[in-house]
């Protein structure tokens, strides 16, 4: 993995260029995979429902250690 490291001090102008380049690179992703990551977070909300019923409806269901 590589490590990006950025300047911790910037000019305010320098840093509200890297802001709206983000801002930009964000809508340009949106743009082209904003359908895709909406039916990726449904399929994980999905799932996530399904494995609580499926835990409720357990008889093996146990309280957590508290």
């Amino acid at each position: 993995m590589k490590i990006l490291r950025i300047p911790t001090y910037w000019r305010p102008e320098e840093a509200d260029c890297v802001y709206q380049l983000l801002d930009e690179l964000k809508a340009a992703v949106w743009q082209s995979y904003g359908d895709d990551i909406t039916e990726m977070h449904r399929a994980i909300w999905e799932e996530e429902q399904k494995r609580k019923k499926d835990d409720k409806g357990s008889d093996n269901y146990e309280l957590p250690f508290f």
